[in-house]
């Protein structure tokens, strides 16, 4: 299971990841060169690990750390600065049949076309609203499928951005932590359009009293097995003696 933790203090940021997946699949540091448009139109799609989707233009090269056969990774950084790391989160909408993009290349993407953090919140959340999230997601076991979190940082803010299927929610935060389970409860910035009458729809939200995105999409089995809350507590906790005394606050 994940980690992925940030902290902006004295207006520095810090990003730190761990990766937990199989212990024989290859992961690896790669430099992915910045290109323009005119340089990649040589094609008219990319392949990311299980589709093809139309060639944009890559303005950023990116350090990725990227498993041997997924198109995207795990966490990287751009040369505009920007870093994000995703994880797993198993929500009850979970697609268990399609291919589609993994949560790995959504945040290549982002990071490929993201010159801010927020650029690549918005980069990610129009390639998921548009291609949706899925596809076997293990180096040898394939059945393993799962969402996705992320989160996003550059110099100046950084944003958690949570999904379930091609739904979202994201909340520009000071500090925080994600571990394989949802974070994101009834506070959120952003979102996508009709999330909380999705989940009424599929029955996940009565519609009385506020939405909650975790209670209405968290599985809970998984997260409970890996030990995520327990995780994500004691990593709030070390957040939270990172700040300046008068700004603790992390959720």
């Amino acid at each position: 299971m994940c980690d992925t933790l940030y902290i902006r203090s004295n207006d520095i940021g810090w990003f730190a990841k761990n990766s937990d997946r199989e212990p024989d699949e290859p992961q690896a540091m790669v430099w992915l060169p910045p290109q323009t448009l005119r340089e990649a139109s040589h094609a008219p799609t990319t392949h990311t690990t299980y589709i093809d989707i139309p060639v944009a233009p890559r303005k950023y090269g990116v350090l990725l750390s990227q498993p041997s056969w997924i198109w995207g990774g795990e966490i990287g950084v751009n040369t505009a600065g920007v870093a994000i790391g995703n994880e797993a989160v198993f929500s009850k909408v979970v697609d268990r049949k399609g291919q589609a993009l993994l949560g790995m290349d959504l945040l290549r993407l982002g990071l490929e076309q993201g010159g801010s953090a927020r650029e690549a919140l918005d980069v990610i959340t129009f390639n998921l609203e548009r291609y949706g999230q899925g596809g076997p997601a293990g180096y040898r076991d394939k059945g393993f499928r799962y969402d996705n979190s992320f989160l996003i940082a550059d110099a100046g803010e950084a944003w958690v951005l949570e999904t379930a299927s091609r739904m979202w929610a994201a909340r520009r935060v000071e500090a925080w932590a994600i571990s394989n389970c949802y974070s994101l409860g009834t506070e959120f910035d952003l979102c996508s359009k009709g999330l909380q009458d999705e989940a009424r729809r599929l029955g996940l939200w009565s519609g009385r009293g506020e939405f909650d995105m975790a209670k209405a999409f968290d599985t809970r089995l998984y997260a409970f097995v890996g030990g995520a809350h327990r995780r994500r507590a004691l990593n709030t906790h070390a957040l939270a003696c990172g700040l300046t005394p008068d700004r603790k606050s992390v959720v």
